[in-house]
């Protein structure tokens, strides 16, 4: 079986994740400056790369026991799938980090505390 389609889906996955986790750290950076109106917005957009990422998503995981059952699918092949797959899991670790950290933001907005700027996001 040729791996290249999954590679493809896999780094279009890792694409859209990329730009979650950039949407991601401005949502923060709108929230510590309180223009929740243009966390909205932000978060549409956002909402739209989360449902192309489920289609693709989708597609991987249909096709991922084929790959990894397939004799003619090189090691080096596999590998790539696998560092893929890995960067996708940090991306992922990252964009939740952040939302952690932007969800108690408005927390404490929401509570009436002005939270000073985060560093390190």
């Amino acid at each position: 079986m040729d791996s290249t389609p999954i590679v493809r889906t896999l780094r279009r996955e890792k694409n859209l994740l990329e730009q979650v986790l950039c949407l991601a750290i401005c949502q923060l950076d709108l929230v510590q400056d309180g223009r929740l109106e243009d966390l909205e917005a932000s978060l549409l957009v956002r909402a739209e790369r989360m449902k192309e990422l489920a289609i693709t998503e989708a597609n991987v995981n249909a096709k991922m026991p084929e790959i990894e059952n397939d004799p003619t699918v090189s090691s080096t092949e596999l590998a790539e799938l696998d560092y893929l797959n890995l960067q996708i899991i940090r991306l992922t670790n990252s964009i939740v980090d952040i939302d952690e950290k932007a969800q108690h933001l408005v927390e404490l907005v929401d509570s009436g505390v002005r939270p000073g700027r985060l560093t390190g996001a």
